[in-house]
């Protein structure tokens, strides 16, 4: 969709401020300038970069872009989730991380919402998911010891 801002009662600096507020993933500055050189100015909200697109290829550039962005954002977003879930063994282990909130943690848990609630009430913990590709591996509770088929992602809310 495809927003045009006519106003004329507003800087353009008010203007790209207020786009930013917004979120757009990917404004066109098109200026008198930009129309003389017949090319608009496509900024990628997420890398900053400025990009030179002449009028003609705008319309096969926009989409282009814009699947680019959702690829880079979707790898980005892999990378950090990946980087902060770490396999948790041990109650200690679940506290120092819950203490320093250091990310997600898998954690063997038997299911049991009396182990839950001590987890909560001693690291702020609480369990998240059970993910559904997460493969059944034998384990036990960290809390009681009883067997747990699965771990669970266990974190601290912000």
């Amino acid at each position: 969709r495809v927003k045009v801002d006519w106003r004329d009662d507003c800087s353009a600096g008010f203007k790209f401020n207020e786009g930013e507020l917004k979120g757009g993933p990917l404004p066109l500055e098109i200026g008198p300038r930009d129309v003389a050189a017949n090319q608009a100015i496509v900024v990628r909200r997420d890398t900053r970069e400025k990009l030179a697109v002449g009028l003609d290829d705008l319309a096969g550039q926009v989409p282009e872009l814009l699947d680019e962005i959702q690829r880079d954002l979707f790898t980005s977003a892999k990378q950090m989730l990946a980087s902060h879930t770490a396999e948790v063994d041990t109650f200690e282990q679940l506290a120092e991380r819950a203490a320093s909130n250091a990310g997600w943690s898998l954690v063997h848990w038997c299911g049991d919402a009396a182990c839950e609630a001590r987890i909560k009430t001693e690291t702020l913990a609480t369990s998240r998911c059970i993910p559904f590709d997460q493969p059944e591996e034998a384990g036990v509770c960290i809390i009681c010891g009883q067997p747990s088929v699965r771990r669970v992602i266990f974190a601290r809310a912000y």
